[in-house]
């Protein structure tokens, strides 16, 4: 059995094939040297030469497939240390669209990992505060984050593709017994708004329209003061709305929730893909072409047949104010 010296440090988790324009793309050898994580003494021991020119690579490359066979063989390297690209996110809690609580309710972390999957590349996820989420994609110590809406601002710190992950639509919730109705944005200026920290519609938003509002870090806290009378009105997401009124709250105090049958906005959801790493334009492109053959293939309509219960179900209110 053949013993090789193995250096005690860290698998580098950047592929090794995965190389800028500006690198030198070195040699087979070395390649394979460097991803079984064995230093050059000991392939120097056996005959090969990790540094050799590309023009002495047959011989080198011939005892390299023996060394393989002889590792595999011994259960010292199995394939799997060749595996696949991974790009990482930090998301939040965003549920039925995210979640690091509820399992059923991750239907773009599904939808994104389907699509990278098509290119063979693994998704890892991070779940933090939306407002860490973007500080982490945009100081690149993540590949991204997702769902963002797309504007200029952020056209400036990230890759953005032409194709949104999925469209949604704004609304805005109130209780039953609050007479709310709204034409333009004059008409918002007698409610008090609830906002959830790191959206887009921020305090400072409502507040430069000459809308009173309070901030609060989750979208949970917002329905709840919601219910308790504290603020008048909250902007969301029909889905997202119907999910969280659904699971936070009894029949009867779910039953108090309504939504103005007004569309507020339409939301485009996009992934923002960090410039400040070296892969992120790549990643942009490699996710579009996998959406696009999700798509192709009938995939992607299938996942997101899991937010159908939530869209059947959200259905506007007839409001006390109109009867």
């Amino acid at each position: 059995m053949l013993i090789l010296s193995k250096r005690a440090r860290p698998i580098n988790s950047r592929n090794s094939w995965d190389l800028g324009p500006d690198e030198q793309r070195p040699n087979i050898s070395s390649r394979l040297a460097r991803s079984m994580n064995y230093d050059k003494v000991s392939l120097r021991r056996l005959g090969i030469h990790p540094n050799r020119d590309n023009g002495a690579l047959e011989e080198d490359h011939s005892r390299m497939k023996h060394l393989f066979l002889c590792l595999l063989l011994n259960g010292i390297f199995t394939p799997a240390t060749f595996s696949n690209e991974v790009v990482k996110f930090a998301i939040g809690e965003y549920p039925p669209y995210t979640s690091s609580r509820h399992s059923n309710a991750r239907i773009l972390e599904v939808l994104v990992r389907a699509a990278f999957k098509q290119q063979g590349i693994d998704v890892e996820y991070g779940y933090y505060p939306w407002k860490r989420s973007y500080a982490l994609a945009k100081n690149g110590d993540v590949d991204g984050t997702f769902p963002w809406l797309k504007n200029s601002g952020r056209l400036q710190d990230f890759y953005i593709g032409d194709q949104e992950i999925y469209q949604d639509q704004g609304v805005y919730w109130h209780l039953r017994s609050t007479p709310f109705d709204w034409s333009t944005d004059e008409d918002l200026r007698k409610y008090k708004f609830g906002v959830t920290v790191g959206y887009t519609r921020t305090q400072e938003f409502y507040n430069t329209l000459g809308i009173k509002a309070e901030s609060e870090v989750t979208e949970e806290s917002n329905f709840k003061k919601l219910l308790a009378g504290r603020i008048d009105v909250y902007r969301t997401s029909k889905v997202v709305g119907t999910y969280l009124v659904d699971s936070l709250f009894s029949a009867k105090s779910r039953n108090r929730f309504v939504f103005h049958p007004k569309v507020s906005d339409s939301s485009l959801f996009f992934i923002l893909f960090s410039k400040k790493t070296d892969r992120g334009k790549r990643l942009e492109r490699e996710f579009s072409i996998g959406l696009a053959k999700l798509k192709a293939s009938g995939r992607y309509q299938k996942i997101i047949q899991g937010l159908d219960y939530y869209r059947e179900k959200v259905a506007p209110i007839e409001r006390p104010d109109k009867k």
